[in-house]
């Protein structure tokens, strides 16, 4: 599935973000954003339970990051693989196969504290 400019800037709309430049600068700024919120969250609320709304956002974004991935949208990746166990985890369906499929090579892997991030690029 791939995106149109107009979709993109819609994206960007419901993110309060700018919708001006290139394709692949409306899609790293969505990226970027959806990096953001995502930090924000777990160092904001770490010790708060996940309601039925944010299982549901957490969804959402993982379509998104799928959609992009089969879109041939994404250049480069960073997956981060947690040793925090979650009571109720919810699986994005992230992995090496998917990412694989969508044409990254596993770049590199790095120590960040007690995780491992793995760089994915084209």
């Amino acid at each position: 599935m791939k995106l149109t400019i107009t979709e993109l800037k819609d994206i960007l709309r419901e993110l309060d973000l700018t919708v001006s430049g290139r394709k692949n600068e409306l899609v790293e700024r969505i990226m970027q954003s959806q990096n953001d919120s995502t930090v924000l969250t777990i160092e904001e609320e770490p010790d708060r339970e996940e309601s039925e709304d944010d299982k549901l956002n957490n969804s959402e974004e993982a379509t998104t990051i799928h959609a992009f991935l089969e879109a041939g949208l994404v250049d480069e990746f960073f997956l981060v693989l947690s040793t925090v166990e979650h009571a109720e985890p919810v699986d994005a369906g992230i992995n090496a196969e998917l990412l694989s499929n969508a044409g990254l090579l596993r770049f590199d892997d790095k120590k960040w504290g007690d995780e491992i991030v793995q760089h994915w690029s084209r």
